[in-house]
């Protein structure tokens, strides 16, 4: 079992990963893929730079180097959810995604992280739960997983939506995307820019539909383009107010 994370700040690396329990910490191998100097453009260049030194159904853990794994028993709840979800070693799953009703308007939050310093008001869960897609501040798959269904080859998504995108790659194939109840801290609460919206354009148009439930929002063209506009009058006012009073 493998962790792999990507860091741009030491300091945030230290406060999240490397302050993981060191159970935890001291039961599997850490790749950590520096980007303080901005060296990949995206999470798929990044990614694909260690691929090839792991094996093909070792567990990898991706997470965000913010994220901390504070529980103990946390090797032991994901080899037991693993078991129960892999496919001949096909397997994709999170810590927090959504789940998304027939007839219902909003999708259904699964697994009540700490996010930003509270739970998130998502249901919680004891097994693994079916999801539409996941979050990506922490994705554990393997490399079987992500070769044979081609996942992260598209570098257009660069750092959002790419675990929304191949939980939507993996539903064409037939695959499955869970969350397992699997507890962790997840410093930040996340932040959507105009990098996000456009990725979330050109996934609907890549898969063929009108919606995606996200853990940021039930993504759809119109409520895209009104989130569009409203971050636009946020910076524009923000902007203004600096420098009216600086």
């Amino acid at each position: 079992m493998k962790l792999v994370t990507v860091y741009n700040n030491h300091e945030i690396l230290k406060a999240g990963v490397l302050s993981s329990h060191h159970t935890f910490l001291n039961d599997l191998d850490i790749i950590i893929i520096d980007n303080t100097n901005q060296k990949y453009e995206s999470f798929s260049d990044a990614l694909m730079s260690v691929l090839s030194t792991v094996e093909d159904t070792e567990t990898l853990i991706i997470t965000h180097q913010d994220v901390c794994f504070y529980r103990p028993n946390t090797r032991n709840i994901i080899e037991k959810s693993l078991k129960s979800i892999s496919n001949n070693n096909i397997y994709f799953a999170g810590v927090a995604g959504k789940l998304e009703l027939k007839g219902k308007r909003q999708a259904i939050g699964v697994n009540n992280i700490i996010s930003g310093g509270k739970q998130i008001p998502y249901s919680p869960i004891d097994r693994p739960t079916v999801v539409e897609t996941i979050d990506e501040c922490v994705i554990i798959t393997n490399k079987r997983t992500i070769t044979e269904h081609n996942l992260f080859s598209d570098n257009t998504c660069r750092w959002h939506l790419y675990a929304a995108d191949a939980s939507l790659c993996l539903r064409k194939n037939g695959i499955t995307t869970f969350v397992i109840p699997l507890m962790v801290n997840h410093l930040s609460l996340g932040f959507v820019n105009d990098e996000f919206f456009k990725n979330a354009l050109y996934l609907l148009g890549k898969h063929g539909v009108k919606n995606i439930q996200s853990t940021n929002g039930n993504l759809y063209k119109r409520s895209i383009y009104l989130r569009t506009l409203k971050l636009k009058l946020k910076t524009a006012v923000s902007g203004y107010k600096s420098n009216k009073f600086s």
